[in-house]
This record gives C-alpha cells, sequence and structure tokens, in this order.
C-alpha cells in the first residue's frame, strides 16, 4: 500500500478557496433576499407621503438595506461584515471552520419572515435560499476559482 503525502499548505488554500466560494454563494442569496423584501408602500424606495422631524422625505426599505452576508474562515470574517445602513452585522465567529451566514440585524425582520399572529409571514430569505440551493455546487465552484 501507498503512502499518502498531504500538503498542508495546499490544504489550506484548498480550503480558503472553497471558504470564498461559500461567500459568493451567500452573496447570491442576499441579493435575491433583498430583491424580495417588502418595503412600507410597495418596492418604491422613496416615501413621498411622509416627512422626519427635520422635514426630510423619509426612505422606506430599512429592511430590505439590513440584509447582509457575512463569511467566516476558522472564526475569522473574511467578507462582508457591514449592511446597507452601515451597522455591523452580528457576531456569528462561535459556528465553525467555513461558515456563510445571510441575515438581517433589523429587530423586526424575523416577525417579517415568519409572520406574527395578527400578520401573515412574508417570506423572503427562506425563498432565496431555496432558489440558490439548486445553484449552489455552480456559485461555489465560481466563486473559490475567483480566489485562485
Amino acid at each position: 500500500m501507498g503512502k499518502v503525502k498531504v500538503y498542508q499548505q495546499e490544504m489550506l488554500r484548498l480550503r480558503m478557496s472553497l471558504a470564498f466560494g461559500v461567500h459568493n454563494w451567500a452573496m447570491a442569496v442576499e441579493a435575491d433576499a433583498k430583491r424580495d423584501a417588502p418595503v412600507r408602500g410597495g418596492h418604491r424606495s422613496r416615501m413621498t407621503t411622509k416627512r422626519g422631524k427635520a422635514g426630510q422625505v423619509l426612505i422606506g426599505g430599512t429592511l430590505r438595506r439590513s440584509i447582509h452576508s457575512v463569511t467566516y474562515f476558522q472564526g475569522r470574517p473574511i467578507a462582508g461584515g457591514t449592511d446597507e445602513n452601515g451597522n455591523r452585522a452580528p457576531n456569528y465567529e462561535k459556528a465553525g471552520d467555513i461558515v456563510g451566514v445571510v441575515g438581517t440585524n433589523c429587530t423586526y425582520g424575523a416577525y417579517v419572515e415568519l409572520g406574527t399572529v395578527k400578520m401573515p409571514a412574508r417570506p423572503f430569505i427562506t425563498p432565496a435560499f431555496d432558489a440558490n440551493a439548486r445553484h449552489i455546487t455552480q456559485l461555489i465552484n465560481a466563486g473559490a476559482a475567483r480566489k485562485r
């Protein structure tokens, strides 16, 4: 029986490429979730009926802008980390070796996704996840190829 030699540096590069592939997939899920997230007043981004304290036009879509993706490799973030509102993503570092997270740091995001007793569910992340699960191999391969 022959011996197998493992090159640690090459294995590390392979795993890092896989992590960037996972981030590519997470970005695709994020883009679809942002596209499908409900916005007050339909899919308009600017509200024309209400004004804030200083008289500025209120902008809808806080939930949409709060959707973010973060990818971790060996407990450290390698990509992502803030949403479009400028808020840092929550700390997901204890999850494992290669982790891709897509979510929202908006306090009411889970209520919109899952619904409440008084409000029906309006899912936006789950359908995005399901739609991209069919293409996960291609998305991870494309992201891994970009890193090389």
